[in-house]
Order: structure tokens, then C-alpha cells, then sequence
């Protein structure tokens, strides 16, 4: 009978100082972090002035295919506005639409997708690692596959 009282003090108390143990604040890496977990809110701040594509990737017919980028440059402005320049032609200035969509893959169940061309074409905010954002078109926010681009921030 005292081993059975002994077992039930020592459970409990070892219940108790558990549950009052303190964890420490675990901080992101501003240098390698996921955003598809963030708020909208988060991800216009991460985004928001001047980038450089440097490459896309895509899963071609013939497996990875890589497409160097010259003089390409993606401006996310205020009011989710997109702005593209490629050899200094502006092919892109439009206001983006952000959508919340389920996601299908195991990271997340939801993500923020930007679209523009009316709906016909979106970027999904993937993450940041080191000084790289990378970005994936929207046909990759289901599942693995479409187009990721590699951009870096400039002055």
C-alpha cells in the first residue's frame, strides 16, 4: 500500500514540475525560414522592394531544367502591386490579387498565392534561404512540380 501512495505522490509531482518547466523562445533564422506558415502580413513585409532573378528551375519532360535570367527584375511594391522588368521593358505592373488556397503537400495546409494576368498566372512565396527568395508559380502550391524562381534583394 505505501509503494502504490509512494507511485501516485511521485506521478504526480513529476507531472507537476513538466508542466512547469519553462521552454525557451526558439527564434527563426532571418536568414533560412519558410513562409508559407506566415501571416499575409508577414510575407508583404519579407517581400516588399527590389529583387534580381537569378534562375528558375521546372520539371521539363527531360527532368530538371535550368533557365538563367539576365536583366530581370521583380519589384513587390505597397498594395500587392507587381512590378517585372526584363532588359528595362516593364512586362508586368499589376496590382495582385492574394488568394489563401489549400494546400495539398505534407509542409502546410494553407498558402497565400499572388495572382496576376487576371487570375491566369500566381506566385506562391516559398521561403527564404540565406539572401535567396524563392518563389514558385502557382501550379506548384498542390503538389511538387511547376516553376520556382531564385531572386536575390538589390539596392
Amino acid at each position: 500500500m505505501k509503494i502504490n501512495s509512494f507511485l501516485g505522490l511521485f506521478f504526480c509531482f513529476s507531472i507537476l514540475i513538466s508542466a512547469s518547466c519553462k521552454k525557451d523562445n526558439i527564434t527563426e533564422d532571418p536568414h533560412n525560414h519558410s513562409l508559407r506558415k506566415k501571416s499575409i502580413d508577414q510575407i508583404r513585409y519579407e517581400i516588399s522592394g527590389k529583387w534580381k532573378i537569378h534562375y528558375d528551375s521546372s520539371n521539363g519532360f527531360a527532368g530538371l531544367v535550368k533557365t538563367i535570367h539576365a536583366n530581370d527584375i521583380v519589384y513587390f511594391l505597397i498594395n500587392d502591386t507587381i512590378k517585372r522588368k526584363i532588359n528595362n521593358s516593364i512586362v508586368l505592373y499589376e496590382k495582385a490579387s492574394i488568394n489563401k488556397r489549400y494546400s495539398y503537400n505534407i509542409y502546410n495546409d494553407s498558402i497565400y498565392a499572388f495572382d496576376f494576368y487576371s487570375g491566369q498566372y500566381s506566385w506562391v512565396m516559398d521561403r527564404i534561404k540565406n539572401d535567396t527568395l524563392i518563389v514558385d508559380d502557382g501550379s506548384g502550391y498542390q503538389s511538387v512540380g511547376g516553376q520556382t524562381f531564385f531572386m536575390t534583394r538589390i539596392q
